[in-house]
């Protein structure tokens, strides 16, 4: 009689997208698109949501994780603000928008969009009164 053992199963990756391909938004402003997130594994998993690229600092996502039963599938919102500085070159941002298993941390899955950010132009008219005694 002999006895094997079951191979561990690989964890699956979640599905993750981004609703929109490209999303637009005016510096001081706010734009949003939903990502989605779907478990395709067998288990209850709680994904947390992380946002890569150089424009992290000005996008939020709400829900910051979400916990879904096998085969459900949860959006979560994207928020974009860059603000309204010179700091923030006009142009097209590459975001990444990572998933990560708590369960099994080496299962992660990775959407992105692109974001792009128009210039803007600020002036400011100062003008000095100049006083003349004869």
């Amino acid at each position: 009689m002999s006895s094997t053992l079951a191979e561990p199963e690989a964890p699956m990756r979640p599905l993750v997208s981004v609703r929109d391909a490209r999303v637009r938004v005016e510096p001081g402003q706010i734009s949003t698109t939903d990502v989605s997130i779907h478990n395709p594994s067998g288990i209850v998993e709680t994904y947390d949501i992380a946002i890569l690229g150089p424009a992290a600092a000005w996008v939020n996502v709400d829900p910051m994780s979400v916990s879904l039963f096998p085969g459900d599938e949860q959006d979560a919102t994207l928020t974009f603000q860059p603000p309204m500085t010179s700091r923030i070159v006009a142009g097209d941002y590459a975001i990444g928008v990572k998933v990560t298993s708590q369960v099994r941390p080496e299962s992660t899955a990775t959407a992105e969009t692109l974001v792009t950010v128009p210039p803007f132009y600020r002036f400011r008219i100062l003008q000095a009164q100049s006083a003349f005694t004869v």
